[in-house]
């Protein structure tokens, strides 16, 4: 990770900070200056919960699929790697690291991405599965590109796109998007493997559906005045 692009406040404040730290004068009448580092603590303790969680995870993910057919299980294990990428993504990608006390949003955005990947086996290995028609999977990617070209149309507001959203630029949403089409991919796949009554256009429907949700939190976060949010977007 790039930590000057991660936390440029941090980075910022240490810089500002260095003179006085070479001036011996008047030493004992500086007060202790404590930087915005600290406030990184409670990130690396949820960066700890989040290893602690990931490996509760993978323990009921394993219990769960141990009876499956080898193709299954080969499938998963494809599965779980795009979540795993995807669930990167959203962490560094698309949330905004401005404000080092920001930090331990990285960790909320990958505990969203994977609690949802259990919920659903979870869910789905109860038989509730996904069930969209072709027709509500067409009006769900015309919501889909509305949000994706009103968010690419303010985040182009400056010369490379970058800043609009703090640390989350243009680039990194294209980035988020081509990994969460791999995701979706993935899920096809898998569903074809392991719930074969599921049509692909089920899987796709569920996924772009909460695409669009995610978008709609960069839409709503931009700075820039005058964003008019798609409707099917409005919360």
């Amino acid at each position: 990770m790039n930590t000057a692009k991660a936390f440029p406040a941090e980075v910022a404040a240490r810089r500002e900070h260095l003179p006085e730290l070479k001036s011996p004068a008047d030493e004992a009448d500086k007060p202790i200056r404590h930087n915005d580092a600290g406030r990184l603590l409670g990130g690396y303790c949820s960066q700890w919960a989040l290893q602690r969680n990931d490996k509760v995870r993978n323990a009921l993910l394993d219990q769960m699929f141990c009876q499956w057919k080898a193709a299954q299980r080969r499938e998963l294990k494809y599965l779980r790697k795009a979540m795993v990428e995807f669930a990167g993504a959203r962490a560094w990608l698309e949330t905004d690291m401005s404000n080092p006390a920001q930090a331990i949003r990285t960790i909320w955005a990958q505990e969203e991405v994977k609690n949802q990947f259990m919920s659903d086996l979870e869910q789905f290995e109860r038989g509730s599965l996904p069930e969209f028609s072709p027709a509500q999977l067409t009006a769900l990617n015309n919501q889909l590109d509305q949000a994706w070209r009103t968010l690419m149309h303010h985040m182009s507001a400056g010369s490379d796109g970058a800043g609009a959203c703090g640390t989350v630029g243009r680039e990194d949403i294209q980035e988020t998007q081509r990994i969460w089409l791999r995701y979706c991919g993935a899920w096809v796949t898998f569903g074809y493997a392991r719930y074969p009554e599921v049509a692909a256009h089920s899987w796709l429907a569920l996924l772009s559906g909460r695409r669009i949700r995610q978008l709609n939190e960069l839409l709503i976060n931009l700075p820039k005045p005058g964003v008019v949010l798609p409707r099917a977007l409005e919360r």
